[in-house]
């Protein structure tokens, strides 16, 4: 999907499939294993069973913001390049 095409467009051909890989290894192994603690610990903290969701947002979010600001730097490098 998107999110494939985005990661690939990050990373040099020479060094695209371990870019990616360990992009997406890493972002999923801390978002990921992180969850069920975070969660846990959220519903724990304020009682409601509907606060994980908060994680989620929060981790779109940032991950959107992230993706923005990339966005900027891979258009600027392309036009340098041009």
């Amino acid at each position: 999907g998107a999110c494939n095409l985005y990661m690939y467009n990050q990373f040099k051909t020479p060094v695209r499939y371990t870019g990616v890989s360990l992009g997406y290894g890493i972002g999923t192994g801390i978002f990921g294993g992180l969850a069920p603690i975070v969660s846990a610990s959220l519903v724990e903290f304020t009682g409601n069973p509907v606060s994980p969701a908060l994680y989620i947002i929060i981790a779109g979010l940032v991950t959107a913001r992230i993706c923005k600001s990339r966005s900027n730097v891979s258009t600027e490098l392309e036009k340098k390049a041009a």
